[in-house]
């Protein structure tokens, strides 16, 4: 989906999605502030009925109840590992066909 150089002479910053008719518009700009990345701009157009289900969002009459993730206890050098020992080949293969 990014298809352009996002630092120096590689494309380090992706957009990771499971359906990738949701990403339109996807466009490398300039890089905010100090960053030594640049910014990659996107557009993700959901359905509203898909995007509640995803959120775990229940609607009923007297209020609405969401769930809220605590970033501040996530596990980042799990999902770091769990990164790293991927294999991307397929990923990779299916963009250069």
């Amino acid at each position: 989906m990014v298809r352009d150089v996002t630092r120096q002479n590689s494309i380090l910053d992706v957009i990771l999605t499971n359906d990738p008719n949701t990403v339109y518009d996807v466009s490398v700009c300039t890089p905010i502030g100090r960053s030594d990345h640049c910014r990659v701009n996107v557009t993700v157009v959901l359905e509203l009925d898909s995007l509640d289900s995803t959120l775990n969002i229940v609607h009923n009459t007297s209020h609405t109840t969401r769930k809220c993730y605590r970033w501040s206890g996530a596990d980042y050098d799990g999902m770091a590992n769990q990164l790293a020992n991927y294999d991307w080949s397929h990923v990779y293969c299916k963009l250069n066909s």
